[in-house]
């Protein structure tokens, strides 16, 4: 019927898309060494497709476009990010979750190896701190976790926020050792980027203070109810979190 052709022209046009915007063969993006440092544009094109498709989150198809191209393409996650700013205000709705969630699996998808491999010396250390911050932890998500931490009125949306700044910790934690695997800077020039991420995370991330105060509420409150599934995991992920802010920032 109707239905049925208009579904398969919708899953052809899908694949389609899915080369011409992920493929550097057959597709029309090209390939910034830079990663979004250099100032220059190279995927305008590709810019304006994930411009069109609005909350991708919220339809399968468009959610593995945009997934696929924010993975192929990382310079243009900065400004994705900047797009979506007004979705990330933390609240208890089944949307906000599906959009956090769509966040974690992007940031978890970056392949710090496969991003820096390549580069051979072709980064300055500003350009590198700049590339992993704006990747792995973008100053606006961690600010936004931050005052939502302090103020836990909420703790399913806490318990998210946590799990994502598990993932970004994480993220920030691959391209780290990425970057000394492949010998990328001089060893000075590792420990000045090391500080002045310390700074920027002590700056912006949640303090240990703020985390045990939800640690506190959180095992005095075991039977909160959760809009999103139910996870026993939820004291572990946020141990997790203090363990690994601890090695960021060991101040």
């Amino acid at each position: 019927g109707n239905e049925d052709d208009k579904q398969l022209v919708g899953l052809a046009l899908h694949r389609l898309l899915l080369v011409l915007c992920t493929s550097h063969k057959h597709g029309v993006i090209f390939h910034d060494k830079s990663i979004g440092t250099s100032g220059k544009k190279y995927n305008e094109l590709i810019e304006t497709v994930l411009e069109f498709m609005n909350q991708p989150w919220e339809d399968e198809l468009r959610r593995e476009l945009t997934l696929k191209i924010l993975v192929t393409c990382p310079d243009l996650f900065r400004n994705f990010v900047t797009r979506i700013h007004s979705y990330l205000k933390p609240r208890n709705s089944i949307s906000w979750f599906k959009t956090i969630k769509f966040l974690k699996e992007v940031i978890s998808s970056m392949n710090a190896e496969a991003y820096l491999k390549s580069q051979d010396g072709s980064f300055s250390k500003d350009q590198l701190t700049s590339m992993i911050k704006n990747l792995t932890v973008p100053s606006t998500v961690l600010r936004m976790a931050r005052k939502a931490i302090l103020t836990p009125d909420d703790m399913d949306v806490c318990y998210m926020l946590i799990e994502l700044l598990l993932t970004m910790l994480n993220g920030l934690h691959s391209f780290m050792s990425s970057v000394e695997k492949f010998q990328l800077l001089s060893q000075r020039d590792l420990e000045d980027m090391k500080a002045a991420i310390q700074t920027y995370l002590m700056e912006n991330s949640p303090t240990g203070e703020a985390l045990l105060l939800v640690w506190k509420k959180a095992t005095s409150h075991p039977k909160a109810k959760t809009l999103a599934r139910t996870q026993q995991s939820h004291p572990l992920a946020l141990l997790d979190l203090l363990s690994l802010l601890h090695q960021c920032c060991p101040q």
